[in-house]
């Protein structure tokens, strides 16, 4: 949904209304990460399989259809699904910084708002708890990266502010939930030029409304997107350094503390999406 194109599809790719844009699928599974050393190193850690190429996003053979666009172009924003619903929270619009809420439902195709954010920013992040979303960290709109946690309820469609702060002020962080706890890794602080690339990993609990330092990521790096499949969390991509890309897959496993690199993504990538199917 949304990023810098302006068009909304049923998948929430984002298509530009000026030109087709091409994405690669690749597909990783993880069945061998227990296997004996008999299957040697590369068992271990897993393997990606290249997914058909995606040649447009509109593409009717695909399977891809547009839907109804949402109010206004945006891009860095926050998206988290919850009760069958897309919610979209804050971005920037080229111009400002925003604090909208925006909820689409792909059962009628129809777009609404909701409450305001407390803080506007962009590239924060969103994780699902229960029927709660929270959105922590980002770029507020004075362009200072941001350490606020806020919980928005959409039963209630009511923000709750106060929650203890994330330790680690920082945007484009890789963000997952195990259970009640959050986990936020890696990021990037400081100017768009010559930023700091962290490998601090810190949890939230959001029963307790604590945050924990844990093992940091192996190699420091931002722009990433984390993933939960069978209880361990896996960080894809990035930027370890200003103008660089990676194609490094490393899982977490929360009852140890412990990282391992599993085999990496087909291609250097940063701003990628993990989605998990079940």
């Amino acid at each position: 949904i949304g990023g810098r194109g302006t068009t909304v599809d049923a998948c929430g790719a984002a298509a530009s209304a000026a030109a087709s844009r091409v994405a690669s699928v690749a597909e990783f599974s993880d069945s061998a990460a227990g296997a004996p050393a008999a299957g040697g190193a590369e068992a271990a850690r897993g393997a990606w399989n290249r997914a058909p190429t995606v040649a447009t996003v509109s593409d009717p053979e695909l399977g891809w259809r547009f839907r109804a666009n949402a109010s206004g172009k945006r891009g860095d924003h926050a998206i988290a699904v919850l009760g069958g619903k897309v919610y979209v929270f804050g971005g920037w619009d080229g111009s400002t910084t925003q604090n909208t809420t925006l909820r689409y439902d792909p059962a009628t195709d129809t777009w609404g708002s909701g409450a305001p954010m407390p803080t506007a920013r962009s590239l924060a992040r969103s994780v699902v708890v229960g029927t709660t979303v929270y959105v922590i960290g980002g770029g507020t709109a004075g362009g200072t990266d941001t350490a606020v946690v806020e919980a928005y309820q959409p039963t209630t469609d009511s923000w709750t502010t106060g929650l203890a702060p994330m330790p680690t002020a920082r945007r484009i962080f890789g963000a997952a939930a195990v259970g009640t706890t959050i986990y936020a890794m890696g990021g990037i602080q400081g100017p768009g030029t010559g930023p700091t690339y962290l490998a601090t990993v810190e949890a939230y609990n959001t029963a307790t409304n604590s945050w924990t330092t844990l093992a940091a990521l192996p190699v420091a790096r931002g722009d990433i997107s984390a993933a939960v499949v069978g209880g361990n969390m896996y960080v894809a991509g990035g930027t370890p350094a200003f103008g660089q890309d990676s194609a490094r897959v490393d899982r977490y496993d929360p009852v140890t503390n412990t990282w391992a690199e599993v085999a990496a993504l087909p291609s250097v990538r940063r701003a990628v999406e993990l989605v998990v199917v079940r």
